[in-house]
């Protein structure tokens, strides 16, 4: 899947070297519903993938999975992406959660969660630490959290 992917989707990422690896994934969201991602680059401590949405194994409609965020963009009210930055999907819960670090030791960037609602992701959580200064993480500016239940 995969694969066929990449090839219908050829602007989805930039090419990669080969050493990459099998770090792109296919999990499976129920409803004959899947969700794979493409590793689209990566970094000293961050990496980034793009999210399609693939729906009776038909590669051909895949779509990318947007993933709406609280900040404020132009011409736009909210942006919504495709990609997220250390992305990681927990098939227990439904929820996909990412954590762009700003630097390496992780006390700047943005961390959020995601869940899955059987249609689209909706944002769950978004933290925002825009000033590095050693500040742990669990005292970060919360710019969006809900109840999903």
């Amino acid at each position: 899947v995969r694969q066929r992917l990449a090839r219908e989707q050829p602007d989805a990422c930039e090419p990669q070297d080969a050493d990459f690896g099998d770090a792109d994934d296919v999990l499976p969201l129920g409803d004959d519903k899947e969700l794979v991602s493409l590793l689209c680059w990566r970094g000293p401590y961050n990496f980034s993938s793009t999210y399609f949405l693939v729906e009776g194994g038909n590669v051909e409609d895949a779509r990318p999975v947007h993933f709406p965020s609280p900040l404020p963009h132009e011409p736009q009210d909210t942006l919504d992406d495709s990609s997220l930055t250390n992305g990681g999907f927990d098939p227990q819960s439904g929820h996909i959660s990412f954590f762009a670090k700003g630097r390496g030791i992780g006390d700047c960037g943005a961390i959020g969660d995601y869940a899955w609602t059987g249609e689209r992701f909706a944002l769950v959580s978004y933290h925002l630490m825009q000033v590095c200064r050693l500040v742990p993480m669990s005292f970060w500016p919360v710019l969006w959290r809900a109840d999903l239940r």
